[in-house]
């Protein structure tokens, strides 16, 4: 099997929202074999400090893929900017990622669904 696209998972402090993307994530038969980029955003008020705080410790516990890689910005770099950054950096290293915001969901085909796609593309 070729190498499976990354997905790039861009996160800020929706915690409820991040866990059931991760579970949906999971849920894929492909997950296993896939890697994880997940990019969390700085504070950008102090009284999302603690929220932040929270979710990255939650993030520290995600598993059930090939390999999770998170990155903490320090500042609020806004969404934008980090979806920029955070592509940048995996097109570097891989040939496509998929994206997701951290608050839509896939179900269990999602993979299955790439896989096809990336067979005809082949």
């Amino acid at each position: 099997m070729n190498q499976l696209a990354p997905i790039a998972l861009f996160t800020y402090i929706r915690l409820n929202e991040l866990k059931k993307t991760i579970e949906a994530l999971k849920g894929n038969y492909l997950a296993e074999e896939t890697n994880l980029f997940i990019f969390s955003d700085g504070a950008k008020h102090k009284k999302d400090e603690r929220k932040i705080k929270e979710l990255r410790n939650f993030l520290t516990t995600v598993n059930g893929f090939k390999s999770v890689t998170i990155t903490n910005y320090e500042k609020n770099n806004g969404l934008a900017n980090s979806i920029i950054s955070g592509v940048t950096e995996i097109v570097n290293e891989f040939k496509e990622p998929k994206l997701n915001r951290g608050f839509s969901f896939w179900n269990s085909s999602f993979f299955l669904g790439l896989g096809n796609l990336e067979k005809g593309l082949d």
